[in-house]
């Protein structure tokens, strides 16, 4: 198979000036298969619930957590706003004009924190997958291909337009799951890996799209990288509203979604329609993840974390651990932007890149626990 893509890629290395990755032809090749062999093979639904060890169980109030969790996002977003850096050191600033363009960083970031926590926290149930994550259904890579496709092709030059050619892209990934997702009544197994093969295609398109080296395509690198530099208050009024309301449809449904990881038996047997069910959960997934993809930018590790670390916290119950992990998630979201456009100042570090650090640390730390 890479000797087949080393041929291929043989012959259209240097157009353009640029040189094709190999790796990225084998993804190319590969993914195709993939989803040729997951529509053959027939995977079923868990019949009933996972046998999981609960070690550290602990019943714990969810008021007894929510209530410092609002102090410190509290603390956090104070601390962004008026906590900052000039030529001379540390300061902190109360001027409007400053306050103005701090503003809608901060907020953008809180709500896409809470929208991705949110969707990681329901993809985790739905597929009983502890390690499922938005960005592993292939939805942010979807956006990011076409924001990058329209970059090339000169389509995408106002904000509007990079909004809906993203949303496109989001979306037509979310129909491919939804059509291969139909035979098997939308199977938590088949949904995970029809996600990943599409990331693996979709990214390889996307490195190569990357390889030409164009100017208006070599722009997309910070926002691909998770970015708040160029947000408005028009993203935060965008954003906030999307996040509300497909926050609200989360906590509607938190009562299907404790009783879907029961099982296909025990679900069913209770009168839940586990494949409407299913399709109703991805698709407020794919709205959250789109949303926040197409105002900052793919953003990895914080629909993966946060619903952890409302677990580590003994928040158990679909509502307590949304609620929980919204929380963990705007707070992380805001530090990582914090952070990044302070400590390495006068340059600035995308706050996505610095949320997968934070993040990733914590992690091998709950793994080692």
């Amino acid at each position: 198979m890479l000797l087949l893509a080393d041929l291929i890629v043989q012959p259209f290395s240097g157009a353009g000036g640029a040189l094709l990755p190999t790796g990225a032809m084998t993804a190319l090749l590969g993914a195709p298969f993939l989803l040729w062999l997951l529509n053959r093979k027939l995977l079923q639904s868990d019949l009933k619930s996972r046998e999981t060890s609960q070690i550290t169980y602990q019943h714990r109030n969810i008021q007894k957590i929510l209530f410092p969790l609002g102090i410190l996002v509290i603390v956090c977003f104070v601390v962004a706003l008026v906590v900052g850096k000039n030529q001379t050191g540390w300061m902190m600033s109360f001027n409007t004009s400053v306050m103005e363009l701090r503003l809608p960083r901060v907020l953008v970031s809180l709500f896409a924190g809470i929208g991705l926590a949110i969707a990681g926290t329901v993809i985790q149930r739905v597929s009983t997958n502890p390690m499922a994550s938005p960005e592993i259904l292939g939805i942010s890579s979807g956006a990011a291909l076409a924001l990058v496709l329209g970059a090339l092709f000169g389509v995408t030059v106002e904000r509007y337009e990079q909004m809906l050619l993203g949303t496109f892209g989001a979306f037509t990934v979310t129909g491919v799951i939804w059509l291969m997702g139909r035979k098997h009544n939308f199977a938590p197994a088949q949904m995970l890996l029809t996600g990943i093969a599409l990331s693996a295609g979709l990214d390889a398109f996307l490195r190569i799209a990357m390889s030409s080296g164009q100017d208006n395509v070599t722009a997309l690198l910070t926002w691909l990288s998770g970015s708040t530099y160029l947000v408005s208050m028009s993203d935060v009024y965008l954003l906030g509203a999307g996040v509300a309301l497909f926050s609200g449809i989360a906590f509607l449904n938190h009562r299907r979604l404790d009783l879907v990881g029961l099982g296909e038996i025990t679900a069913t047997s209770i009168g839940l329609d586990c494949r409407k069910v299913r399709l109703l959960l991805l698709l407020l997934v794919a709205a959250l993840t789109t949303l926040c993809t197409i105002i900052i930018g793919p953003l990895s590790f914080i629909g993966l974390l946060a619903p952890h670390m409302a677990r580590s916290l003994h928040q158990y119950r679909a509502s307590h651990q949304l609620l929980t992990a919204s929380l963990l998630g705007g707070c992380l979201m805001i530090l990582a932007d914090w952070v990044g456009r302070t400590f390495w100042f006068p340059w600035q570090f995308p706050a996505g890149l610095l949320a997968s650090l934070i993040g990733g640390a914590y992690f091998l730390y709950l793994m080692r626990k």
